[in-house]
């Protein structure tokens, strides 16, 4: 039986990304999806964003050399599945 599955996101970085300071709860949702639909994707798609280097990348920029954080790649990475799988982030008061 399908029906319409919700999860929760921990979503603090999120909210503040999203633009607001406050912090919102907000959750992951796909018409007609089972938890168990939510639970393999999500897997697959840490999978995928764990493959996303950690750290400061150092990068050429002309003659010098710029260190350029890697912070939040690997959750934009991972969002960026989630929705190309069908999800989509929305407030939890929904």
């Amino acid at each position: 039986m399908k029906f319409k599955a919700i999860a929760i996101a921990s979503a603090t970085a999120t909210a503040l990304t999203l633009g607001g300071c406050a912090a919102q709860q907000l959750a992951w949702y796909k018409p007609s999806a089972t938890n168990q639909e939510f639970f393999r994707t999500k897997v697959e798609c840490t999978q995928v964003a764990s493959t996303i280097p950690v750290g400061t990348a150092v990068l050429p920029v002309g003659n010098m050399l710029m260190a350029v954080p890697m912070n939040g790649q690997r959750a934009a990475t991972f969002n960026d599945c989630m929705q190309g799988e069908g999800w989509s982030l929305i407030s939890k008061q929904q």
